[in-house]
């Protein structure tokens, strides 16, 4: 947040993805690689993890963002349906 707010005039592009800091501790202490941590669920449905998305809404929205944006789910075997998780993620 505080980079948009500082930055955010430059901003063309975002990239949303959610985290989970509780497994990302668990990367961090075991030194798992990337695909261990997307594995043990790093990466969450939007509005499941640490990220704040109606604030950082919000604050493109104060912006008058004029760019476009890429939302990113990893959705591995036990963790659901991919369409059903892009829905929820929209």
């Amino acid at each position: 947040m505080e980079g948009l707010r500082k930055y955010g005039k430059r901003v063309w592009h975002f990239h949303f993805k959610d985290y989970h800091p509780g497994v990302g501790k668990q990367v961090t202490e075991n030194g798992w690689d990337y695909f261990q941590a997307v594995r043990q669920g790093v990466f969450r449905e939007l509005g499941k993890g640490e990220l704040d998305f109606p604030s950082l809404m919000k604050e493109l929205e104060k912006l008058d963002y004029p760019g476009w944006g890429v939302v990113e789910q990893d959705v591995l075997p036990g963790m659901g349906k991919p369409k059903e998780s892009a829905k929820r993620n929209r």
